[in-house]
């Protein structure tokens, strides 16, 4: 697997001898490749564990903009309320009173003396208002400051809940998988509409294909290690750049070697 993935950056055009793989090690080397997406989140686990200084700004504007009402209080640790509150997080919820909780939500529910953790309406870990620092709070109070005070309460409980980090690496890798089989797809397709001159069968194509798009997985590794995100569209050149060079190279390949 280690020499498939060296090959198929280094030299691109050698990842056609690749194409007679066996369909077990073509789809394990695929499930397999994702994984490297979540490095960047076990490296900032081990130097900052808990909510991210990202989440936890998002966290902060959401509660100033939507987790505000009136006649709603928490008092010497006992929550008092009116009308139901609901927020979001990327993927999970904040509740505050009554709310109905799909079955696969991950839900952070003020009740009357404890913040609950709920994941598929099951009970995970609760904690009272008082080891949170939050025994007195102003659900009216829309400042910035307040904001940051409930906030700080919500992340010392986050903080201690495994389950968020175990559910970021799933959605890292999971969204990781999805975006690499898209591309291995596509660039099948394309390379039949583009390179028509080659003619090998598809199920050649989509493993060439699957090797070829490790640049894909590569260079997305490197932007969210260094923060730059934003700048994913340059994986996607790199990607198609390595296909065509690819399937231009063959050529001088020996015609049976690819069929």
């Amino acid at each position: 697997m280690f020499k498939r993935m060296t090959t198929s950056l280094s030299k691109p055009p050698l990842a056609v001898f690749f194409m007679k793989d066996s369909w077990v090690r073509a789809l394990l080397y695929l499930f397999f490749l994702p994984l490297l997406l979540i490095i960047p989140l076990l490296i900032q686990s081990t130097i900052q564990k808990g909510m991210s200084i990202s989440r936890y700004d998002a966290l902060v504007q959401v509660i100033q903009k939507e987790f505000t009402t009136q006649n709603t209080s928490i008092s010497n640790g006992i929550l008092t309320y009116e009308s139901s509150l609901k927020i979001n997080i990327d993927y999970f919820f904040i509740h505050l009173g009554d709310q109905e909780t799909e079955r696969s939500q991950i839900v952070l529910k003020f009740e009357t003396e404890d913040i609950v953790l709920y994941m598929s309406n099951t009970e995970f870990a609760r904690k009272s208002y008082e080891d949170i620092n939050l025994t007195d709070h102003d659900f009216s109070d829309y400042s910035l400051e307040n904001s940051r005070k409930l906030a700080n309460s919500i992340k010392v409980f986050y903080d201690e809940q495994d389950i968020f980090f175990m559910a970021d690496l799933i959605i890292i890798y999971r969204d990781g998988l999805y975006n690499y089989v898209f591309y291995v797809f596509l660039m099948v397709i394309m390379m039949m509409l583009f390179v028509p001159q080659i003619q090998i069968p598809y199920r050649y194509r989509f493993k060439l294909s699957i090797y070829l798009s490790t640049i894909l997985i590569f260079i997305q590794l490197i932007l969210a290690l260094f923060g730059l995100s934003q700048l994913e569209f340059i994986s996607i050149f790199a990607l198609y750049f390595y296909h065509i060079w690819a399937y231009r190279s063959m050529k001088t390949i020996q015609k049976g070697v690819i069929l």
